[in-house]
Parts: structure tokens; sequence; C-alpha cells
């Protein structure tokens, strides 16, 4: 019940890292992409719930990179109230 009333919701808790890597081929160009994530999130009991992450990707051709992107994002909730 963090993000809507009466529905289940996973909060994830620990370390993530992820590749990810493939190839846009198209009429007249054909470009490789990389990316990486990575992101960390944990609970304190008197805190809340903290997580965070930060993600680049790019595509290259020809051994140059093209096009980017670049993402930071952040999660906070507060503990319930008694």
């Amino acid at each position: 019940m963090i993000l809507s009333f009466g529905v289940t919701e996973d909060i994830p808790v620990g370390y993530r890292m992820q590749l990810t890597a493939g190839f846009k081929n198209e009429e007249f160009t054909t470009e490789k992409y990389i990316g990486l994530t990575f992101g960390a999130s944990k609970l304190w009991t008197h805190f809340g719930f903290l997580g965070g992450g930060i993600q680049y990707g790019t595509f290259f051709k020809d051994g140059r990179t093209t096009e980017g992107t670049f993402k930071i994002d952040n999660a906070y909730f507060t503990p319930w109230l008694k």
C-alpha cells in the first residue's frame, strides 16, 4: 500500500547490476548498443525505505559513440505512523 491502495507491491531490497547489449539494424546504418545499470536499496525500521540507481547506455558506430542516455533516480518512503 505504498503506491496504490489494495494492491500487493513488491519492494526490492538489495543490489542490482545489469548489462544490456544489442544491435540496431536499420536501412542505412547498423549500430551496436551497450548499457550498464546499477542500483541499491535498503529498508530501515525507523528511517524508512531508501533506494536509488544510475544508468548509462550508448550506441557505437565505427568505434565511436553516436547517441547516449544517462539517468539517475531515487526513491524514499517513510515508515508507517503508529
